[in-house]
């Protein structure tokens, strides 16, 4: 690891009770946020109204006004300090570029909105983590337990051959919930997600921490034993 990314991952000293109760909220919002959004439709089905439908951009909004506040205590931006930033900043850079010059504004604003909306957990799970760096193997292991629910409901689905959660987009887009490989009887699983793709692209992300995951119990596991032959 490089010095910059050893700096990064030092907790401060001296830190004020105000910035600790901070640090904690951000932390404790931040997992419910990540652990609930592939379950985003349930949510939206079990609580009625607003809330329910844009619990996910309220949340995310909070937890940014409490980065913000962070920063300010700290009395400068709680950034990763690594070239990662100016990437991030200069997609953003891009994006409000094309919507500027594309000039289609309403339909522009959406797309630009969907685009930019979690940008901002770059930061906040740099943050949390640099805050706290015994945090990352929790964090690891609840993202992959989540990544096992949502496979085992897509197994389930696919076995069952029968949606376990249907999906109003596409019974809208179809006439009904069921999703099929083109010409075929194969289903595509989507389980509480809203279409197939979403389900695979978080299963895609999720598989490399599962691998991270399965070699740091791997290696705890050999020390334990070596350990205890010692």
């Amino acid at each position: 690891m490089t010095s910059t990314g050893v700096s990064m991952m030092k907790t401060d000293k001296g830190t004020p009770a105000v910035a600790i109760w901070l640090d904690s909220l951000l932390w404790g919002g931040l997992l419910v946020f990540l652990l609930l959004l592939p379950f985003h439709l349930v949510v939206k089905a079990l609580v009625p109204g607003v809330l329910g439908t844009y619990w996910k951009e309220a949340l995310l909004g909070l937890l940014v006004v409490v980065w913000i506040a962070r920063s300010f205590l700290a009395r400068r931006p709680l950034l990763t300090n690594t070239p990662l930033d100016w990437a991030v900043l200069i997609y953003l850079g891009l994006l409000l570029l094309r919507f500027l010059v594309d000039a289609s504004w309403w339909t522009g604003a959406w797309g630009l909105y969907v685009s930019v909306m979690y940008l901002p957990l770059f930061w906040l799970v740099a943050f949390a983590l640099r805050s706290r760096p015994s945090r990352l193997l929790p964090l690891l292991a609840s993202l992959v337990a989540v990544g096992a629910i949502v496979a085992a409901g897509g197994l389930l689905e696919f076995v069952w051959n029968v949606p376990l959660w249907p999906s109003q987009e596409m019974t809208e887009a179809h006439g009904f919930p069921g999703v099929f490989i083109y010409g075929t009887n194969v289903r595509r699983v989507y389980f509480t997600f809203d279409s197939p793709t979403t389900l695979a692209n978080t299963l895609a992300l999720i598989l490399p921490l599962g691998i991270v995951l399965t070699l740091l119990a791997s290696r705890f596991l050999a020390v334990s034993y070596t350990h205890l032959r010692a």
